[in-house]
C-alpha cells in the first residue's frame, strides 16, 4: 500500500505541471497546499460554487441526460427525490388511469424557459417526439420509452400520454429534461449550436461557456418556478483528470469535486475539507463486444473469468476498501442481490479445471489455446480515469497468472470501431431495475455491445409489464442468474461516490444513491450554502 500512494503522489506531481486554468471569477478564498493549518477569512456572504465536473462537449437531456449538467439547467415533467422516488417538477400534479393506459400531466403555469418565453404543452409535445422519432436515435435511453404510443397537447398546460403497452418505470422516466420547440424546431439534433448554447428551464441559465478554459459559468435564473437556490453562481470545471481534480481543491482553484477513493482519502484529516460519501450503484466491469470474432467465439466462456479474478483485492488496492465486490449489475437495487448469482467466486483452481474441461490448454507462455489460438483479448480504458486503468491493470496480471492474456489499450476516448474486444465499462441503475433494458435487451438503443439473450430479454421485458414490487421481484430475481450464466460482462466492483468539499459548504445530502460517474450529487442544490464564516485549510 505504501508503494501504491507512492504513485499517486507522482501522478499528482505529474498532473500539476499541467494544471488546468479553471478558476473562480470572484476570488474568494486562498489555500496552501502545505500540511501546516493556515486560517483565512472568507467573506460573510458568498453565493458562488466552483465544481469539478466531467469533460463536457455538448449539454442536451436527450444525448447525455446522465450526466450532471443537464439536471441543473433543464427541468423534466418528474424528477427523482433524495430517497430515489419519482415526484413532480415542472409538472404540478398528474393522472394516471390505468384502464386507459394514460398519464395526464398538469404543468406549471409560471414555468419558463431560459430566454423568457413560457414553456407550454408544445414543448412537452415536441420533445418526446422528437425523443421518439427517427432523430432521437441518438439519445441512448430512446428505448426507455418505447410504449408511449402517443403525446397530445389537451390545451397550453396540460399533455397527456398515451401507452400502448404498461412500462412500470416510466414515471421516473419522465424526468426527462424538456427543450424548447421554439429553438430547435427543424434543426439536426447531433450538430446544432443549441447544444453548445443550451437554453432550459431549470435551476440554473447557462451565462457562459469558455470552451478552451474548460469553463461553464452558471447562474441562478431568477424567474424559476420553484426553490430557488442560495448559490446564485455556480461554475462548472470541465475537467477529465482526476489527479488535477485533486489539485485545484488543494490550490483553492475549486470547491467540491468527486474522486477516486485513494485521492480523496487524501483529505480526511485537512481540516480544511469535509468528504461526503455516496452509496453507489456505479459499477465497473469488463464489457465485451459481441460484434468481435473472438467474442462471438468465446461467450460461452466469458463468465469464467471471473473464476480467475480476485475482486476483495480489487476493493482494497483501488478503491482503498470503500466499495463492494460485484456479481451483478442489480445486486444493491431492492429488487435485486440474489445471492444464487453469484456463481463464480474466486477460484483459480476451479478456473484451471473449468478451461481443461472445455479443452483448452496451456502453451510454452502459460497461456491457454485451443485449436491452435490463443485466450486472448483486448481491453480499452480511458486513459485520464485512474481508477480504471488500476482495475484494469490489475485484473491483466490475475488473469496472466492464470493463462489468460487480456492486454490494456489506453485511449483518449473510447473507439467503437477499431475493433477491440473489450472495453472497462461503467454503468448504474439507481432508480429501477428496469435501466438495464435499454443496454441489455437485444436491439435496444443503449446496447453499444451487440448483446442477446433470449431469456434476458424475456425476463427484462416482464420486469418492465407488471407495477407491483411483489410482482416484478422475481423476474428480475432471475435475470441474475441468467445473466450470470451468459454474461455481457464481468462485474468486477461497485464504487462508493467519493466527494470532496472545501469546508463550509453546508447541505450536501448523502441519502440519494448516486449514479455513474456519481451522478446525483445536486438533486437538492437549492438547499446548499456556505455557512462558515473561517475556512481552515
Amino acid at each position: 500500500m505504501k508503494f501504491r500512494a507512492f504513485l499517486y503522489g507522482l501522478s499528482l506531481l505529474c498532473s500539476a505541471l499541467t494544471l488546468m486554468a479553471c478558476s473562480p471569477q470572484e476570488k474568494t478564498t486562498t489555500a496552501s497546499s502545505s500540511s501546516a493549518p493556515n486560517t483565512v477569512s472568507a467573506p460573510a456572504a458568498r453565493h458562488n460554487l466552483v465544481f469539478v465536473g466531467e469533460q463536457v462537449s455538448t449539454i442536451n437531456p436527450l444525448i447525455n441526460a446522465m450526466d450532471e449538467l443537464p439536471s441543473l439547467i433543464f427541468s423534466g415533467l418528474m424528477r427523482y427525490d433524495g430517497s430515489g422516488q419519482p415526484v413532480t417538477d415542472v409538472a404540478e400534479s398528474y393522472n394516471y388511469d390505468e384502464s386507459a393506459q394514460t398519464y395526464t400531466f398538469k404543468l406549471r403555469p409560471q414555468a419558463q424557459w431560459h430566454d423568457d418565453k413560457p414553456l407550454t404543452a408544445d414543448d412537452v409535445v415536441f420533445t418526446y417526439q422528437l425523443l421518439l422519432s427517427d432523430a432521437g436515435r441518438i439519445c441512448p435511453l430512446q428505448s426507455n420509452y418505447l410504449e408511449i404510443a402517443k403525446v397530445e397537447a389537451l390545451d397550453a398546460h396540460t399533455v397527456k400520454f398515451t401507452l400502448s403497452k404498461q412500462n412500470s418505470a416510466i414515471l421516473g422516466y419522465f424526468n426527462l429534461g424538456l427543450l424548447p420547440k421554439h429553438l430547435l424546431d427543424g434543426q439536426n439534433l447531433a450538430t446544432t449550436s443549441f447544444n453548445q448554447a443550451p437554453v432550459g428551464s431549470g435551476r440554473y441559465r447557462v451565462d457562459t461557456w469558455d470552451h478552451a478554459a474548460g469553463r461553464i459559468e452558471l447562474v441562478a435564473f431568477d424567474d424559476f418556478y420553484g426553490q430557488k437556490p442560495h448559490l446564485t453562481h455556480l461554475t462548472y470545471c470541465t475537467v477529465g483528470d482526476e489527479n488535477t481534480k485533486s489539485l485545484m481543491l488543494q490550490s483553492g482553484e475549486a470547491d467540491l469535486a468527486w474522486l477516486n477513493a485513494h485521492l480523496a482519502d487524501q483529505f480526511r484529516q485537512n481540516a480544511g475539507f469535509n468528504n461526503f460519501d455516496f452509496v453507489s450503484a456505479d459499477m465497473r466491469a469488463i464489457a465485451f463486444d459481441f460484434k468481435t470474432p473472438f467474442v462471438k467465439a468465446h461467450a460461452a466462456e466469458i463468465g469464467l473469468l471471473n473464476l480467475a479474478i480476485n475482486k476483495d483485492a480489487l476493493v482494497q488496492a483501488v478503491l482503498a476498501g470503500r466499495g463492494v465486490q460485484a456479481f451483478s449489475p442489480l445486486q444493491l437495487s431492492p429488487m435485486g442481490g440474489n445471492r444464487q448469482a453469484d456463481i463464480y467466486p474466486f477460484d483459480v483452481n476451479k478456473f484451471a479445471q473449468e478451461m481443461e474441461l472445455r479443452g483448452w490448454q496451456k502453451n510454452a507462455a502459460g497461456i491457454y489455446e485451443r485449436d491452435g489460438k490463443p485466450f486472448a483479448f483486448r481491453v480499452q480504458v480511458r486513459s485520464y480515469e485512474q481508477e480504471r486503468v488500476d482495475l484494469a491493470q490489475i485484473c491483466a496480471r490475475m488473469l496472466q497468472q492464470a493463462g489468460v492474456a487480456m492486454e490494456v489499450v489506453l485511449v483518449p476516448q473510447f473507439d467503437w470501431q477499431t475493433g477491440y474486444e473489450a472495453y472497462l465499462w461503467g454503468m448504474a441503475a439507481p432508480f429501477d431495475p428496469d435501466e438495464l433494458y435499454s443496454s441489455l435487451v437485444s436491439g435496444m438503443s443503449d446496447n453499444t455491445m451487440s448483446y442477446s439473450n433470449t431469456r434476458v430479454d424475456e425476463l427484462l421485458t416482464s420486469g418492465r409489464r407488471v407495477r407491483e414490487i411483489t410482482a416484478r421481484t422475481p423476474f428480475y430475481q432471475e435475470f441474475e442468474v441468467v445473466f450470470a450464466r451468459q454474461p455481457s460482462c464481468l462485474p468486477l466492483v461497485f464504487l462508493e461516490g467519493n466527494y470532496v468539499a472545501l469546508k463550509g459548504l453546508h447541505g450536501i445530502d448523502t441519502q440519494r444513491v448516486l449514479g455513474h460517474h456519481a451522478a446525483g450529487v445536486f438533486w437538492n442544490i437549492e438547499n446548499w450554502s456556505w455557512q462558515d464564516s473561517q475556512v481552515s485549510k
